[in-house]
């Protein structure tokens, strides 16, 4: 209804998150492959058959290590089914962690995240600034300017900036906070996808 109704006058663009779906891989290959789709985020809200980071109890240090290491494992998976063009919010437990009284480094998961981005880089799939761990209790993107810094070192080209809006008043926040972080991290461009094709936009 929105291509048909100002189509003319701007680019609309139709994507989807599409979250924890390791243990369903014909469903998500059937959805992912919907061909009217231009952009896939592959996230991770839960482990696979477990509940939501945020319905956890937390309650020691090296649990939460442990999870997190295994959440980093679980996106591994994901991008090696080559199913989402970017994988999204990197960190999403460590919002519920802070909240019970538990910092989670993620550079404590260096080893981890190398491999992820490596897994994400070989299989062609980029990774997701977003930005609303600013206005959430983070104060910093999901994930932060050191794992984007990562990412890049390791040859990252595929970047991503998106507010994860659900409201109104929140569309577009922080994008160019965002923006001024891939700046930092050595990054020239931020990608859009047409058709799953990345088109790398000057920033």
């Amino acid at each position: 209804e929105a291509v048909e109704k100002w189509g003319d006058k701007i680019v609309i663009r139709k994507g989807i998150e599409l979250a924890s779906y390791i243990p369903y891989p014909e469903s998500a290959a059937e959805i992912a492959g919907d061909p009217t789709l231009d952009f896939v985020i592959g996230s991770i809200h839960n482990l696979t058959m477990t509940q939501d980071f945020y319905l956890i109890n937390y309650t020691t240090q090296i649990q939460c290590r442990e999870l997190y290491a295994r959440y980093i494992e679980e996106y591994v998976t994901m991008a090696r089914m080559g199913l989402c063009d970017v994988i999204g919010h990197i960190g999403y437990p460590e919002r519920y962690m802070l909240k019970k009284g538990f910092k989670v480094n993620p550079i404590d998961c260096r080893d981890e995240l190398e491999h992820l981005f490596k897994t994400c880089i070989e299989n062609g799939c980029g990774i997701e600034v977003n930005t609303s761990g600013l206005r959430q209790g983070l104060n910093r993107t999901l994930p932060g300017i050191d794992l984007i810094t990562l990412y890049r070192q390791l040859g990252g080209e595929i970047i991503t900036v998106g507010s994860d809006a659900h409201f109104k008043k929140d569309v577009g926040a922080g994008i160019e906070e965002g923006y001024e972080l891939l700046r930092q991290a050595g990054f020239k461009y931020v990608t859009v996808f047409e058709k799953h094709k990345p088109n790398f936009i000057k920033i």
